[in-house]
């Protein structure tokens, strides 16, 4: 569930057949960003959001709060 001003977010990329994404949005607080790789997953948002992360079985994440 996201909550507003994106206190809470749910981190489920689809690659729709790409290989490589990215993005950043901004937010109350700074910013999100995110990364993505077949397999590797990256998101960095501001300290005190919840992540809710969802993504293939077995693959790599990282979260990084700033």
């Amino acid at each position: 569930m996201t909550k507003p001003n994106f206190s809470a977010i749910v981190f489920e990329p689809k690659l729709c057949g790409l290989d490589y994404v990215k993005g950043v949005v901004p937010c109350e607080g700074g910013f999100i960003a995110a990364k993505c790789e077949k397999g590797k997953y990256t998101v960095a948002v501001p300290e005190g959001t919840e992540v809710e992360v969802k993504v293939p079985d077995g693959a790599e994440v990282e979260v990084i709060k700033y």
